[in-house]
């Protein structure tokens, strides 16, 4: 029996460019064939890791005007709301640890539109309590019951193991998508990691 197409969806919900992402990927995924796994993981620790514990932007003016500018452009061109520039950086880990239960439970896909929508349409702060629950609710959860189940240790190890396998695979920055062991780095990938994943073996996935 053939295996299932699979892609892992690296992603920090402290990430700008994760915004195209998970706007983008979930139709495109359906529309290739491809299963996406969410594997929220947290990117600071491997950013402290590699001497970058302020983020790959704050430090550097000038790239993160240009990070600014850049997603803007790339939200137009994608027809994605841009109404503002939210307060950066914002607080993630929780939004990360309810993402991983969405996972589980099937509804990671409408709450991370929501929390991306909120902060970028309408200049909500994206960790904060309200717009996580306003996400949760959106989705279809209760967030009461949400908000005490992600406390839990299994989603605690969880969001470990996805940092461990973001640093196994060599993960650098967000958004990542992992096929097999082949990574792909940044929002405009998306296209090329799901030509990978449902490419017959050895076209293109020939060994240079």
């Amino acid at each position: 029996m053939t295996e299932p197409l699979r892609l892992d969806f690296f992603l920090s919900y402290g990430s700008t460019y994760s915004y195209l992402a998970v706007m983008r990927l979930p139709r495109l995924a359906e529309a290739a064939g491809v299963e996406v796994v969410w594997r929220p993981f947290s990117l600071v620790d491997l950013l402290t890791e590699a001497g970058l514990a302020e983020g790959p932007f704050t430090p550097f003016p000038n790239k993160l005007a240009y990070m600014w500018r850049d997603l803007e452009r790339r939200a137009r061109k994608y027809g994605l709301p841009f109404a503002s520039r939210p307060d950066y950086p914002w607080p993630y880990k929780e939004a990360g640890l309810i993402a991983i239960l969405a996972q589980q439970e099937g509804w990671v896909v409408p709450f991370s539109q929501h929390v991306y929508r909120a902060a970028f349409g309408h200049g909500a702060v994206l960790g904060a309590p309200e717009t996580l629950q306003a996400a949760i609710r959106a989705a279809g959860q209760d967030p009461a019951r949400v908000m005490d189940a992600v406390t839990s240790d299994d989603i605690g190890e969880l969001w470990a193991a996805n940092t461990k396998s973001a640093r196994e695979n060599r993960i650098f920055g967000a958004p990542s998508f992992v096929v097999e062991d082949e990574l792909f780095w940044g929002d405009d990938r998306i296209e090329d990691a799901l030509d990978w994943a449902t490419a017959p073996h050895g076209s293109p996935r020939e060994r240079l």
